[in-house]
């Protein structure tokens, strides 16, 4: 039997989590959300997810701070900004790949191929 990916979305935007959530599980994956990123910290210790699609301008700990804390693990972060300057950042820091907002769902579906 094969393990249902799984996704842990991080926005503080809660039309953008419901939109990816829609996507994810008509993908057929397993979706976790999260509001911020102290609530996403709580997620990945209870739960290991394959992919992490992280905002990164959110209140609290933001995404460049998770990137850099789970800079030795494997999940495969993607980071979400409406800045491409942002995105370079988070890349440099160690996210496996960007995606701008507005998204592109088909570069999304290359990206979790």
């Amino acid at each position: 039997m094969n393990k249902k990916r799984s996704v842990l979305i991080v926005d503080d935007d809660e039309a953008i989590r419901l939109c990816l959530k829609e996507y994810f599980e008509l993908e057929g994956f397993l979706v976790i959300e999260a509001i911020n990123g102290i609530e996403a910290e709580v997620c990945l210790r209870q739960k290991k997810t394959d992919y992490l699609l992280l905002d990164i301008v959110m209140p609290g700990r933001d995404g460049i701070e998770i990137i850099l804390s789970l800079k030795n693990s494997d999940i495969n972060i993607i980071a979400m900004s409406g800045d491409p300057y942002y995105l370079e950042v988070a890349v440099a820091l160690g996210a496996n790949a960007a995606l701008a907002k507005p998204f592109d769902f088909a570069y999304l579906k290359e990206l979790i191929r």
